[in-house]
């Protein structure tokens, strides 16, 4: 399918964040990642991608290389290949973010 509504996409969990795949192919992926308040992605780096960070609703924590900032809806950020890169939601309010990866990890 090449089609996705994001506000169908959404998923929350009281483990952990949870990533629902929106599209794949052999070169990108496109994720939605879905963050309760508290949750958060663990602090990591990918070698050859571009991650980019889109937040869609709530207010998220972004941290690119050693720099953090607090998004909202309508705003994104950009990790370049090799820079560690986290998403966490320390607000009250649930988190979905649009992640998109390219070339795609393996």
């Amino acid at each position: 399918m090449d089609f996705q509504r994001i506000g169908d996409m959404k998923r929350f969990s009281t483990e952990k964040y949870q990533k629902v795949s929106l599209f794949e192919s052999d070169l990108t992926a496109m994720d939605v990642y879905c963050l309760a308040p508290g949750q958060s992605q663990k602090l990591h780096n990918h070698k050859a991608n571009d991650k980019y960070y889109l937040i869609w609703e709530g207010r998220a924590t972004v941290q690119i290389g050693s720099e953090i900032r607090e998004l909202g809806p309508g705003e994104a950020a950009l990790a370049r290949p090799g820079v560690d890169h986290a998403i966490s939601n320390n607000s009250t309010e649930p988190v979905v973010a649009v992640v998109f990866q390219a070339p795609k990890s393996f």
